[in-house]
């Protein structure tokens, strides 16, 4: 049986943006996604907010700018 291991292989935080886009891959490339956090900037310790975030597929993710990122898809195009 196949089974499917998940591994987050990168994350990269985008001061500019207040973001962090988390890539995790499995033993299936296939599978492999990214989520984008974005990180509220004034937060009150009584009632923590949760950042919010999307998810995509994509083999990986990377900040090529100050608020543009680029994939890699299961392709490997981008």
């Amino acid at each position: 049986m196949d089974e499917l291991c998940c591994v987050c292989c990168s994350m990269s935080y985008n001061p500019a943006e207040n973001a962090v886009l988390l890539c995790t891959r499995t033993s299936n490339v296939e599978n492999s996604s990214y989520d984008l956090y974005g990180i509220p900037k004034d937060s009150d310790s009584q009632n923590p907010e949760s950042p919010e975030s999307k998810r995509s597929s994509g083999v990986t993710a990377i900040w090529v700018a100050r608020n543009r990122f680029a994939v890699l898809d299961r392709t490997h195009s981008v």
